[in-house]
């Protein structure tokens, strides 16, 4: 049976380098952590950087001897018996915050994992070769082991193109309507699902607000991709615009954008597709993408928002929350932690 994680302990327990910190905690004035899927997992923590010596105002963390870049941080909630890990990264940031009026803060920023596929950019062409192929070496290079499957498409190339690694694998993995997340130096790759729409319905007993805005600032008319065809021998240059679009789509942004001002063309750089039907592809999908985002909006409902869908309960969620798979729950990704002083 799961621990019963519905009671934290006020406090979290910080460790450095697998080393408990008691007076690391103690020195706790906030805490952020924020897990999402478009980047690593991060940490931010404020520290009381004063104390007294001597009779004297002192620093405590400049000397960096407790906190320094590339150690192991982890933060973890709960008893003893029970304790939860919520976070473990690497430190890669850290600010002194003084003013006339406060008394001085050390703020320690840290990232899962990932963060280390995001130093280098690389441009390379792997051929005769899948996605998972690619993803796996990317891996392994730093040191990652991960439950990655295998991904049935052989591609003829694939490039890289001055590009940072992790972007890229969430490149590939996307295509693959996968997504990628860390826990340590384990990585774990999920396949996105669609959200139920019954959980998603928006209530008429718990409306508050519905904002909408149509934005042409970033809009484009036509979007165009270069590539080369490895079977003819030939370079590839599509286009799509709204003319593309189904029948009964609407008015898209690149639509309106030209009938109130002019036509805009871009051309993405970031990709080489290697035959014609990959090209279509992703000019259209380039163009559905901007398109969509023509008119975006927000809703305020009463209740949690913190609301977890089911779909999205299982695995190594289901295990930390505590959570049967596939049980919805009140369980935000953000862990805003602010002790009192």
């Amino acid at each position: 049976m799961p621990p019963d994680t519905s009671l934290y302990a006020e406090r979290p327990a910080l460790s450095v380098n697998g080393e408990a910190d008691i007076k690391l905690s103690s020195d706790l004035l906030y805490l952020e952590i924020d897990h999402n899927l478009s980047q690593p997992a991060r940490c931010e923590l404020h520290l009381e950087n004063i104390r007294e010596l001597d009779g004297e105002p002192v620093f405590k963390y400049f000397d960096l001897n407790t906190v320094d870049f590339g150690d192991d941080l982890t933060v973890a909630c709960g008893s003893a018996d029970s304790e939860s890990v919520i976070f473990k990264g690497q430190v890669n940031r850290i600010e002194s915050r003084i003013s006339k009026d406060k008394r001085p803060v050390m703020v320690v920023h840290a990232e899962d994992a990932l963060h280390k596929l995001r130093y280098r950019n690389r441009t390379q062409v792997y051929e005769e070769v899948r996605d998972s192929d690619i993803i796996q070496q990317l891996l392994e290079h730093y040191g990652l082991t991960s439950n990655l499957p295998q991904f049935d498409t052989v591609h003829k190339t694939v490039t890289q193109l001055n590009q940072d690694d992790l972007g890229f694998i969430q490149q590939r993995l996307l295509r693959n309507g996968a997504y990628i997340l860390a826990d340590g130096e384990n990585v774990t790759v999920g396949m996105l699902v669609q959200p139920d729409p019954a959980e998603n319905s928006l209530m008429a007993g718990s409306f508050q607000q519905l904002n909408f805005s149509a934005d042409l600032r970033y809009q484009d008319t036509v979007f165009g991709v270069a590539g080369w065809d490895v079977q003819a021998k030939q370079g590839i240059a599509r286009t799509a615009s709204f003319n593309d679009l189904p029948p009964g789509s609407g008015s898209s942004g690149g639509q309106v954008l030209t009938q109130a001002f002019f036509d805009s063309h871009d051309v993405e750089v970031s990709s080489v597709p290697d035959s014609s039907s990959d090209a279509d592809t992703l000019a259209r999908a380039l163009h559905d993408t901007k398109a969509m985002r023509f008119v975006t909006g927000y809703g305020v409902l009463s209740g949690c928002a913190a609301h977890h869908p089911g779909d999205k309960v299982k695995g190594k969620i289901a295990e930390v929350r505590g959570l049967e798979e596939g049980q919805s729950a009140i369980s935000p990704a953000r862990f805003p932690v602010q002790p009192p002083i």
